[in-house]
């Protein structure tokens, strides 16, 4: 059809408002379309800085976490320092104590002897000094 044909038809203006009024209702629902395709890419963007923010946030605490463990790995390695040293020091006073003891122990077994040994000389008289003398210590 011609153009100018289309403008002389009466039916024109109906044919012209319905063409309106299916391209407004196109236009509403791009619009709407628009508006939703919008809304959704805020709520990821925003739910995206929420999780960026969850995943500094855990960045952070994991770090506090190893710096407090550090710090703890430091402490009981002192203290097992400490408890070490101090082990070694009770195991030389013991093998010091031990020593002690078996020079005491050998001194009492001279004492004893020397003594079974007098009690066997009583029935030949007194020393001639008179005096009862303990072994000589020997180291």
């Amino acid at each position: 059809r011609n153009p100018q044909d289309v403008l002389q038809d009466p039916a024109w203006e109906q044919s012209l408002a319905r063409s309106v009024k299916v391209l407004r209702l196109g236009q509403s629902v791009v619009e709407f379309a628009l508006t939703q395709l919008f809304l959704t890419q805020q709520r990821h963007i925003h739910a995206n800085g929420n999780f960026e923010q969850q995943v500094e946030q855990l960045k952070r605490d994991t770090s506090k976490q190893i710096v407090q463990l550090k710090s703890d790995l430091a402490a009981a390695q002192q203290r097992e320092k400490q408890a070490t040293s101090r082990l070694a020091a009770r195991e030389r006073e013991f093998h010091d104590l031990q020593d002690a003891y078996r020079e005491k122990a050998r001194k009492c077994d001279a004492w004893q002897k020397a003594y079974q040994t007098l009690r066997g000389q009583k029935d030949l008289g007194p020393s001639k000094s008179g005096l009862v003398t303990p072994p000589l210590a020997t180291s």
